[in-house]
């Protein structure tokens, strides 16, 4: 993370990382890696006490990045609409190698504890024949998995995916 990305220890803010967006940048950051940190930061905006995304909230503040939501995808009937959460979001560019998807996960939800599933699936399996993942994080991507632009991965539960892995536009991974 560069000095930019602001952080707190707070309970508060551990616990409900997105209830204030404060200090979200109103630029896109210099590096895919703190860009990564702040869709991650952005997973977790919600529609509290319901668990679902607040997708208004989303979109305002991925437009000054320069991306736009594809798709938010979640789990269905689920109690306060818990389990899994990502979304989508789509940096069009003009020049191809400009092209960005970003797919972020939202980690564990300390109040939801639907999402314990994937989270529980953490034996490391084989994906796209250069990493290991953890088997519940691949079922959750393999479903949702976006094939036409690069990709960089943020995930709050596995920081070191963060970076993830990147596909030129042409391959198939």
């Amino acid at each position: 993370m560069t000095q930019s990305v602001a952080y707190s220890a707070s309970q508060q803010d551990l616990y409900y990382p997105a209830k204030s967006l404060d200090s979200f940048p109103a630029q896109r950051p210099k590096t895919d890696a703190e860009l990564c940190v702040w869709m991650c930061l952005l997973s977790y905006c919600d529609q509290y006490p319901d668990f679902a995304f607040d997708q208004a909230r989303i979109k305002q503040k991925l437009a000054p990045l320069g991306f736009q939501p594809l798709g938010f995808f979640e789990s269905r009937g689920h109690d306060r609409n818990g389990g899994t959460h990502c979304f989508i979001a789509l940096h069009d560019d003009a020049v191809k190698e400009n092209k960005l998807a970003v797919v972020a996960f939202r980690g564990t939800d300390k109040d939801d504890p639907t999402d314990v599933i994937d989270d529980v699936e953490a034996e490391l399996v084989p994906w796209s024949g250069t990493a290991n993942v953890f088997k519940g994080w691949k079922d959750a991507f393999d479903e949702i998995c976006c094939r036409s632009c690069r990709k960089s991965i943020a995930d709050c539960s596995l920081p070191a995916t963060a970076l993830g892995p990147r596909w030129p536009l042409s391959s198939q991974p």
